[in-house]
């Protein structure tokens, strides 16, 4: 087993967002080629992980024979698992990969994200500068979970030639390097909603590698690049299947069972004390709060929805209720927010009436009852419910939510 120790940057800050972030990853995840989570320990959230041999960084420098479209396939495999459940990764690199036996695997899911297919934007600065895909540099926050395929290329590339195919320590000198080796040509598409003018770029040549697996993988427009699901076919037609596949996912599957199940073991409850009308009041307050912190919509629906999914398995008291909702828009904003309020923040709102010890507490409490048992990547299907949001039903539209999305399963 290994060990991940978290450490806390502030006293205030609680659960660090990117603890939240990677306990509710792999929560979610079951996967042959995602590391596995065996248990959370200590005061600060530490993550007992399945222990790997060695990570492809130092892999690929050491004298360890590695095969570059193998290990391709087994991140494809993983990527298109996270995909499908609405979670990109959007660090990868070879440090977030380890190798157990003859299997890769990913780690470090910190920097997750849920995506929508809407069109939103996302934090701008996303993933390690070396593997940044150029609509992350180009767009303004505007890509998707194709961000991780980029990754995923640059990985293959970098396993090829024994060393990172971009190594800029700019944004700028980024593109350039990309420019030199996919040509000038290719970033045409961009001008439509680039903030940069790439017209008083130099005219580059492409000077790709000959590997017929890195040119289908390394597109620069995202529209053009392959999904994790075409990409893993790809490798699959072009490098045959592992003959361990079928039975290793078969096995897999059998023994994480009772461990998924553990997970969701949350016997539904009735409230004795909070009625429906004490939940209204407190959902206008979260309303008017998250308008203060200029939290978004998805945030405050997300919150919300939290909230009730921690009322349906947990006895709360009328006295803790507001507690429960603070801390409840607290979490969701650390999945959804680039710039999260601290907690400091949420007892001065609340004028003091609870402590900071209090918050602390009662946002464990919440994780430790909820992470992994609720889905929020079904949350961009149902956008009449998000513009009910200022609607004088409100309370209907995040009853709706909690129900069809966040609900304990």
């Amino acid at each position: 087993l290994a060990i991940k120790c978290n450490k806390l940057h502030s006293a205030n800050e609680g659960i660090p967002a990117t603890t939240l972030r990677e306990i509710y990853a792999l929560r979610r995840i079951a996967h042959p080629h995602v590391i596995r989570l065996f248990d959370i320990s200590g005061a600060t959230n530490d993550l007992v992980l399945e222990l790997g041999d060695i990570d492809l960084s130092h892999a690929i420098h050491s004298e360890r024979e590695l095969d570059p479209e193998r290990i391709a396939l087994h991140l494809c495999r993983g990527l298109e698992y996270c995909h499908s459940i609405g979670i990109m990764h959007r660090d990868l690199k070879p440090n977030n990969v380890v190798l157990c036996g003859e299997f890769a695997k990913l780690v470090d899911f910190g920097q997750m994200r849920f995506f929508y297919e809407d069109g939103r934007t996302y934090t701008r600065v996303a993933g390690t500068m070396w593997y940044r895909p150029p609509e992350v540099i180009l767009s303004n926050g505007r890509y998707d979970e194709k961000v991780d395929v980029w990754a995923m290329a640059c990985i293959y590339g970098e396993i090829l030639q024994k060393k990172a195919l971009f190594m800029g320590s700019s944004e700028v000198e980024m593109l350039f390097e990309i420019f030199k080796l996919l040509g000038r040509a290719a970033y045409t598409d961009f001008k439509s909603y680039t903030h940069y003018n790439i017209d008083v770029l130099p005219n580059f040549e492409a000077r790709m590698p000959p590997s017929q697996h890195l040119n289908f993988l390394l597109v620069a427009n995202p529209k053009r690049r392959p999904t994790a699901k075409i990409a893993r076919e790809h490798f699959e037609r072009h490098c045959g299947r592992d003959y361990y596949w079928t039975r290793m996912k078969r096995n897999w599957a059998i023994a994480m069972q009772p461990e998924q199940n553990a997970w969701k073991k949350k016997a539904p409850v009735s409230q004795t004390v909070i009625n429906p009308q004490m939940r209204f009041t407190l959902v206008e307050w979260l309303l008017e709060v998250g308008g203060k912190f200029k939290l978004s919509r998805e945030t405050r629906i997300l919150g919300i929805g939290v909230l009730d999914a921690y009322l349906g398995v947990a006895n709360v008291e009328r006295y803790e209720l507001q507690l429960v909702g603070m801390m409840a828009l607290s979490i969701a904003s650390k999945f959804e927010e680039e710039f999260h309020p601290e907690l400091r923040d949420w007892v001065h709102i609340c004028n003091q009436s609870f402590t900071l010890p209090q918050c602390i507490a009662m946002e464990k409490q919440i994780c430790d009852n909820l992470l992994g048992l609720f889905d929020t990547s079904r949350l961009s299907i149902f956008p009449e419910i998000m513009k009910s949001l200022d609607a004088s039903d409100r309370d209907f539209a995040f009853l709706t939510v909690s129900s069809l999305i966040l609900s304990p399963r």
